[in-house]
């Protein structure tokens, strides 16, 4: 199975000189992501005719006339990813910057799983940690589609700090891979359906 990834900053997809360093966003600028977005998956798709998106009932875009087309997106502060595949394969995306201000013990308690919690702190409490365990769970709840209608407390990553690849299991969910990527200014996790096989990530 194949994942496509586009990464790249969030200024020079909003062609702007001035750093965005934000992560609500106008509604001008959600508009250029989105033509960039369309733009990206007309092209995978090799076509030219418009690809009509919408939305399920949980807010999950999807293209309708392209149902085996699975796609999803997001931004940091300063950095895009768009991610995508045409094999029905669920897939979800969450970025954070390294850079971002977090008060993560405050948050560990109210979001991560015990186990979690446990392990972060063993692991001396490390903020590339935090954010792995914290895009994992995002990643994952975007694939999935149910976002945070779930509480994330009940969500463990079962976060490795001798690799960058697991597997995540729920009753409400089912079962998920994912890969972390450290891309030095921020933390990248790819999450995608378990259909029994491992991806092919591949970075455009």
């Amino acid at each position: 199975m194949k994942i496509f990834v586009h990464y790249l900053c969030l200024e020079k997809l909003l062609n702007t000189e001035s750093s965005t360093n934000k992560k609500v966003l106008t509604k001008i600028e959600k508009k250029n992501i989105q033509n960039q977005r369309n733009f990206y998956l007309k092209e995978f798709l090799h076509t030219d005719k418009p690809i009509n998106i919408t939305e399920d009932r949980y807010g999950k875009p999807y293209a309708i006339d392209y149902p085996h087309l699975c796609f999803n997106q997001s931004h940091s502060q300063s950095f895009y990813a768009l991610v995508y595949n045409k094999q029905n394969v669920h897939v979800g995306v969450d970025i954070e910057d390294f850079s971002r201000s977090i008060h993560m013990d405050a948050l560990a308690k109210r979001y991560f799983h015990i186990e979690e919690v446990r392990k972060w702190e063993e692991m001396g409490k490390s903020k590339k940690i935090w954010l792995k365990i914290w895009t994992i769970k995002e990643a994952v709840l975007k694939a999935h589609g149910l976002g945070i209608r779930l509480s994330l407390k009940t969500l463990n990553t079962n976060i490795d700090d001798k690799t960058n690849m697991g597997i995540v299991r729920h009753e409400q969910l089912g079962r998920f891979r994912y890969q972390c990527f450290d891309m030095k200014s921020s933390m990248m996790t790819i999450a995608y359906q378990d259909l029994g096989m491992d991806a092919e990530i591949f970075f455009k």
